[in-house]
């Protein structure tokens, strides 16, 4: 074969595959894609799908901002994140970002460093190192007994804590009324509270499969410079048009009945939207009030049963605002131990059980952030600010025994699980989720009509592996727009064989022609 020949072949082949790609960006300029939602899922599926070509596409938010649960609000030289803080583990795409936009500071360990405030009563060393020794060992415990081959999954980690905490008591053979049996019943308080606010559930209804399937990040959590967050969701929007974001855009009916596309209609827009695909990031909280009345037709049973069944739980997060610090500055994290009779109020306010964890700022000296669990951001949610402050204030003097602690100038917070845009924090595996039989992929998995993926599904609810987490969220997101590329390639690919034979028809039919012309070189 001459080797101008080869040339023409080869050029005429690559000119013919270049002509499909290109043929295949305009199809991708054509498509139109909608995005319910406009959280960490939404921003990353959006990126992604410019990545890839698709240009044609729309962020449908239902409040007035960006961001879902990750919020962050402008204080003095930096931004208090009002949801989401922390990266959890290094092997992932969040943390490769945070890390090349240098926002990382370290590692964060609620019980680093801490101090133990308890009021009137001294703390007993010795009591304290007891409980901690059984107490650290119990969560290995329970994963390793969740990955038994026999393990029961409708048993709650709540459920195995009691068992094993009676033993404890049992070999103590301690008066619980004594000073010792009072601290050790607040050390049992405190650990189920940390175990809440890990998992925003309450740990009578944590499934200890979630200790089986939650793996894969690593153990450490990443904290990020006095930005955070907010550095995260601002690289997130830059390829972003104005015209492709509609904030206050509520999405309250999604027609998917149609071969031609979906139809999405909303709360205080009196016009609908017609889109060929809607990836919908709504939270878990949100869809088991509305997904009944938002689809037509109704989801699929098992999708519905699993936004039925999976568990959603709240924490909360308190910012407090001081002139100056009161704490010593060291400190990180201290709790508030409320025991019986060791301050001047008694019985214990019901409102001291609400807060333990207080975790302190490097960035700003005079911030303390505090953590509730349990029952209270339910009820700290009907509290005012000044009832609040004062309840808070009235906790510290007591636990600090130190009646000259001032109140807070201001406070930051966010109500997760009243908002009905989220219905709470983040999500879990609950006994009802796995006594059904459903799962985080039945959630995440597309709905097809006449095999075009119309209605895609994201969100931290909808990784299997990593939900909870804005890794898990931001996962997904790249999840459904990699699904629609690979929807379009498929498409383009299958109707290429006849194409291609055309091609080589053409490219034999010139190599023909000019190995037996009176002009070839020899």
């Amino acid at each position: 074969m001459r080797w101008w020949s080869v040339g023409i072949a080869a050029v005429l082949l690559a000119f013919a595959n270049c002509n499909r790609d290109e043929k295949l960006v305009r199809q991708h300029e054509n498509v139109r894609i909608g995005i319910i939602g406009g959280g960490i899922a939404g921003l990353v599926a959006a990126n992604r799908l410019i990545e890839y070509g698709f240009t044609n596409i729309t962020i449908l938010e239902a409040s007035n901002r960006l961001g879902g649960r990750i919020y962050p609000v402008p204080f003095e030289s930096g931004y208090l994140q009002l949801g989401a803080e922390f990266i959890n583990g290094k092997r992932n795409s969040l943390h490769d970002l945070a890390h090349k936009m240098d926002l990382l500071q370290g590692t964060f360990e609620l019980f680093d460093n801490i101090r133990y405030k308890t009021g009137k009563c001294q703390t007993l060393d010795s009591v304290f190192d007891s409980y901690f020794s059984f107490a650290w060992p119990l969560q290995e415990k329970y994963r390793v007994e969740a990955n038994g081959y026999f393990s029961n999954a409708s048993r709650t980690v709540g459920e195995l804590y009691e068992h094993d905490f009676q033993l404890y008591l049992e070999g103590l053979n301690a008066d619980p009324r004594s000073r010792r049996g009072q601290i050790i019943e607040a050390l049992s308080r405190l650990y189920r509270a940390k175990f809440e606010r890990e998992w925003s559930a309450n740990w009578t209804d944590l499934s200890i499969k979630n200790l089986a399937k939650w793996t894969g990040l690593g153990k450490k959590v990443y904290t990020m410079d006095r930005y955070g967050y907010k550095s995260i969701l601002d690289h997130l929007k830059e390829p972003l048009s104005a015209s492709s974001i509609n904030l206050n855009h509520r999405a309250t009916f999604i027609d998917y009945r149609s071969n031609a596309g979906v139809k999405v209609s909303f709360l205080t827009v009196d016009h609908y939207h017609f889109y060929d695909h809607l990836i919908v990031t709504m939270p878990l909280g949100h869809l088991k009030k509305f997904a009944y009345h938002n689809f037509r037709p109704p989801l699929p049973v098992r999708k519905q049963a699993a936004i039925d069944k999976l568990g959603v739980g709240s924490i909360g997060k308190v910012f407090f605002v001081y002139k100056q610090p009161f704490w010593e500055n060291s400190t990180s994290t201290f709790v508030t131990l409320s025991v019986e009779n060791c301050s001047s109020t008694a019985p214990m306010p019901e409102s001291d059980r609400y807060f333990q964890f207080f975790q302190t700022y490097r960035w700003n000296k005079k911030v303390l952030l505090g953590w509730l669990t349990g029952d209270g951001p339910a009820r700290t949610s009907t509290m005012s600010d000044e009832d609040l402050k004062t309840a808070v204030t009235a906790l510290f003097r007591r636990q600090f025994n130190n009646d000259s602690i001032p109140m807070p100038t201001q406070i930051y917070r966010a109500n997760w699980a009243a908002d009905v845009l989220y219905g709470g924090s983040y999500s879990y595996i609950s006994v009802a989720s796995v006594e059904a039989n459903v799962t985080f992929k039945d959630l995440a998995r597309p709905i097809f009509i006449r095999g075009v993926p119309r209605l895609l599904f994201a969100g931290e609810a909808t990784h299997d592996t990593f939900y909870q987490t804005t890794v898990g969220a931001w996962l997904s997101g790249r999840r459904e727009a990699t699904r629609l590329l690979k929807y379009y390639r498929k498409q383009s690919h299958n109707g290429a064989p006849r194409v291609l034979q055309m091609q080589w028809v053409f490219l034999i039919v010139i190599y023909s022609a000019v190995t037996n012309s009176n002009f070839a070189v020899q």
